[in-house]
């Protein structure tokens, strides 16, 4: 859902660019830039870091779940043994 509404803003954005074209050489122009399409390189260019650095949060958190999750297994493994160890010894 993250990526989903991330993507979707990127469509409409494009859209409104491609339907609106003067938009941009008006911003280019505010903004002191000669050749206005060069605009478009720029914000793409900033969206693309945005999103490479939101993915890489995302995995690190994930990451750290995972990490999580195995140590609770490892655990949980561990009990269920000694539990099996002590019923062993206790039918004997």
């Amino acid at each position: 859902e993250k990526h989903a509404i991330w993507w979707i803003f990127i469509a409409l954005a494009v859209l409104v660019c491609s339907f609106f074209p003067s938009i941009i050489d008006r911003i280019g122009r505010y903004l002191g830039i000669h050749y206005p399409p060069i605009f478009l390189l720029v914000i793409a260019a900033c969206l693309i870091l945005i999103k490479l650095l939101s993915l890489n949060i995302s995995i690190s958190d994930n990451e750290v779940k995972i990490k999580e999750l195995a140590q609770r297994l490892a655990i949980m493994e561990k009990k269920l043994t000694d539990i099996k160890k002590d019923e062993d010894t206790s039918l004997k």
